[in-house]
């Protein structure tokens, strides 16, 4: 059976339960924090549940972490994986009335 996530969720995952315990917050703790049960924390850092966007942010949060980290990983070129080329990165203007 071919797994659903790819090797970059997995890793994001992976970087996800490497900042928790780096802060010393148990599954239980964090799960507490987020008025979830400690399993919803165990299904996210296994790559069984995914975590949307609002979900992320609210995790981040109640670690007190810094939530642009694990999306560092995500966003590296994977270049090196596929054999494309690194997208460029857009600069964006301000937008002046």
């Amino acid at each position: 059976m071919k797994s659903i996530h790819t090797p970059q969720y997995i890793a994001f995952t992976k970087r996800l339960k490497a900042i928790r315990l780096e802060l010393g917050v148990s599954q239980e703790e964090l799960a507490s924090r987020l008025d979830k049960p400690q399993s919803y924390i165990s299904k996210v850092e296994l790559a069984e549940r995914r975590l949307d966007l609002v979900e992320y942010t609210d995790w981040m949060q109640a670690l007190g972490a810094d939530a642009f980290d694990p999306l560092r990983l995500l966003c590296q070129p994977q270049a090196a994986a596929s054999g494309s080329r690194p997208r460029r990165r857009l600069k964006l203007k301000a937008h002046t009335p």
